[in-house]
């Protein structure tokens, strides 16, 4: 309790507009209140924060301290990753989901495959998806 007041002082000293304490996990509630737009750069305080990337943003998870960090400095140093595109070209067969995409790229490439990259996916089965499914495919 002690800290979510002092984070909350913090935020009315700063004159923060959009402050969620206790509402929910970053990686549901930033884009649920509409603030992901594609190509923004974003950071998020847990794993699943790739989740952004259902929405067009570049978001990966930091961790508290390094949070603080950007909080305070509004800064981050970051290594830009290589790209790597997965097309896929043909819509899925029905009964096919986002999480059997995500396990058959595993099985291809290895739960390293991708280590850090940004995987960009798009064809006509990516377009096909819900958001819902985007979101998956994201946080996997």
């Amino acid at each position: 309790r002690r800290i979510v007041r002092i984070a909350r002082q913090w935020a009315s000293a700063q004159q923060l507009p959009n402050v969620y304490d206790s509402v929910g996990i970053c990686h549901v509630v930033v884009p649920e209140h509409g603030h992901l737009r594609p190509g923004m750069f974003c950071v998020g305080g847990d794993s699943h924060s790739p989740t952004g990337g259902a929405f067009g943003a570049y978001m990966f998870g930091i961790g508290s301290t390094e949070m603080l960090g950007v909080a305070v400095s509004g800064q981050i140093w970051v290594k830009v990753p290589e790209t790597l595109q997965m097309h896929w070209r043909h819509r899925l067969s029905h009964g096919v989901t986002a999480k059997d995409m995500m396990l058959h790229m595993i099985g291809r490439f290895g739960m390293n495959g991708g280590r850090y990259q940004a995987v960009e996916f798009c064809g006509e089965a990516i377009s096909a998806l819900s958001m819902q499914e985007r979101m998956t495919l994201s946080n996997m």
